[in-house]
């Protein structure tokens, strides 16, 4: 046994110790082994990620909003009833200023006015107004009464050199356009479903003609998205009507209203409305601006007296800012009331 043993070793080569793995080169560690040490380090990124998730959740994701105190179920309320309404009679008067600085100098050049009253009856889609629009160079100006055009008597003769100039020239004598003078009676300015109407149906927000089921998934896009934040600012009163003051501020920019009242809740363009008569996109959807302003409300009915509203910069935007002020004077009758007779309701200073 020893000889054999002696003879083996003494031949050259040396016999490999069973007892000691060789290692080089080679991964000794056994593969459960690293599957476990991925899977703990892969479920402890995913417990971090979602607990970041939450904190930025909590974060970003808006208060729910205020639907149970008094102003905020007088506002909501008023929102309903205002939006299923078929029948108004609106005075709105708008200055739109090409930037901040425009707005600072009151620069007649470089704003914009829009100053009308309309009615409108959507059920039989019949329309009036009287408007004065456009800037300080050329200005605008016009009447119709229950879609057909007026025009101002030429013997008197027309200035249209200055806003104030055109709202003056309105009080002259008019009388229905004939066909030479019509600008098209099917998309002139008062046709009722002209894009070139320059009578206002709506304030921007709050759309009209909705039914029941538009009027729900409209509001519910706006609770959900936490719209509108409110105050109570108690009594106040317009032209001897008296209501309840309710100021609000946006939480969203402006273009977020046009979307809640075109898609609702939904996510597909048009699923809540697509009939583009029943609201005024006098803020531009395209580019969305913060806004601040109040309503007055009459409590007995629901319905908006007066309002105000005023577009803000967005931080960090303000180059790009196109500053917007606007007023509406509303009423609901039961029949339209508007003739040759009906004057403006705001005035532009000279």
């Amino acid at each position: 046994m020893d000889s054999e043993t002696n003879t083996n070793q003494t031949a050259g080569s040396t016999a490999p110790q069973a007892s000691v793995p060789v290692t080089s080169g080679i991964n000794t560690t056994p593969h459960g082994s690293g599957r476990k040490k991925l899977l703990i380090v892969v479920v402890a990124v995913l417990v971090v990620l979602f607990g970041l998730s939450l904190v930025l959740g909590k974060l970003l994701t808006p208060k729910t909003a205020d639907t149970k105190s008094s102003a905020a179920k007088l506002f909501y309320a008023t929102l309903s009833k205002t939006a299923q309404q078929t029948t108004v009679h609106l005075a709105h008067y708008s200055t739109e200023y090409q930037n901040q600085a425009a707005k600072d100098k009151h620069d007649p050049g470089n704003t914009t006015i829009d100053n009308s009253v309309a009615e409108f009856d959507l059920k039989s889609k019949t329309y009036s107004s009287l408007y004065v629009g456009g800037d300080g160079v050329i200005p605008l100006q016009g009447r119709c009464i229950k879609n057909v055009e007026y025009v101002q008597d030429v013997d008197k003769g027309i200035d249209l050199t200055s806003i104030a100039q055109a709202e003056q020239d309105l009080k002259n004598p008019s009388h229905p356009a004939s066909d030479a003078e019509k600008f098209d009676s099917k998309d002139g300015p008062c046709s009722y479903n002209s894009p070139f109407r320059h009578g206002k149906l709506t304030d921007g927000i709050i759309p009209m003609g909705f039914s029941p089921t538009q009027t729900k998934n409209w509001l519910d896009s706006i609770q959900l998205n936490n719209m509108f934040a409110l105050k109570d600012e108690g009594s106040a009163s317009y032209n001897g009507q008296s209501g309840r003051k309710i100021s609000f501020t946006l939480n969203h920019t402006t273009d977020f209203l046009f979307y809640a009242q075109r898609d609702g809740t939904s996510n597909k363009v048009g699923a809540n409305n697509t009939d583009s008569t029943l609201f005024d996109r006098l803020l531009d959807p395209g580019a969305g601006t913060n806004m601040s302003g109040y309503y007055i409300i009459d409590e007995k009915t629901d319905l908006p007296i007066y309002s105000e509203f005023h577009d803000e910069a967005v931080p960090g935007q303000e180059s790009q800012f196109i500053p917007y002020d606007s007023k509406q004077h509303y009423s609901y009758p039961t029949t339209l009331s508007m003739d040759k007779n009906t004057q403006l309701e705001f005035s532009t200073p000279s």
